[in-house]
């Protein structure tokens, strides 16, 4: 579950005072200033396990898409944000940058969809 830990906080070692400053927060507030700084990244590693659940239980889909294609959008969207945002070396690569904005249009459309 580490590598889904938001922040730099993880990457201190823990004798560093910034370590300490920012472990303080996060036992203060559930969340330091680090996660904030990053917060693209911070949003990206809590969707991942979350949206990997949702794939797992979700039984219903939106009314202009079939199951299937609702969840080739979802796994989309996952593999985007796990290949991009999990690993260091990827986020360099035009690939991967183009598939996350491909996943951001996917997400939108998801979830814009709706007629409110």
């Amino acid at each position: 579950m580490d590598k889904y830990r938001p922040g730099f906080l993880p990457k201190l070692v823990s004798s560093d005072p910034l370590h300490k400053k920012l472990s303080r927060q996060k036992n203060k507030r559930g969340f330091d200033d680090s996660e904030v700084w990053l917060l693209n990244e911070t949003i990206a590693l809590l969707i991942i396990p979350r949206l990997k659940r949702f794939i797992k239980i979700n039984k219903t889909h939106p009314d202009n898409l079939t199951l299937d294609e609702y969840n080739f959008k979802l796994c989309f969207i996952l593999k985007s944000l796990e290949d991009f945002y999990l690993y260091e070396e990827n986020q360099k690569s035009f690939f991967y940058k183009e598939n996350l904005k491909k996943s951001l249009v996917m997400l939108s459309d998801i979830w814009f969809d709706l007629k409110c």
